[in-house]
């Protein structure tokens, strides 16, 4: 169920892994992935929308199918080497602050702004 942001940051806290099997062949830029990358957790994710320019490979596993067997098997693979998953979460990380951040955004959308606006 809906948890409140004080709840919410505890459950990511205590987790390994965020799992987000989004079947929703539209999904937007999910702040829930933004949230539990932001918290160094490494992501199984399904490939749905933009859940893969999000997710990149060394932030954590992407599904072509969400079921349940998949699911359990990338959390498996990552839970199999502690290494490999802490590698994953610290990617996780840096990609939201690099990638993410509404500064990055804003940059971003101002320069596209600026070149279209651009005398040509």
């Amino acid at each position: 169920g809906r948890l409140g942001h004080g709840d919410l940051l505890g459950a990511l806290r205590e987790a390994h892994v965020f799992v987000f099997p989004s079947r929703w062949h539209c999904e937007g830029h999910s702040n829930a992935l933004n949230e539990a990358m932001q918290m160094g957790l490494p992501v199984v994710a399904s490939k749905q929308g933009f859940s893969a320019d999000v997710v990149s490979p060394d932030c954590g596993r992407l599904l072509d199918v969400p079921s349940a067997e998949a699911i359990a098997a990338a959390v498996t693979d990552l839970a199999g080497d502690w290494n490999a998953l802490v590698a994953c979460g610290r990617s996780a990380r840096e990609r939201v602050y690099a990638e993410f951040t509404d500064a990055v955004a804003l940059a971003r959308l101002e320069a596209v702004y600026r070149e279209l606006l651009a005398p040509r």
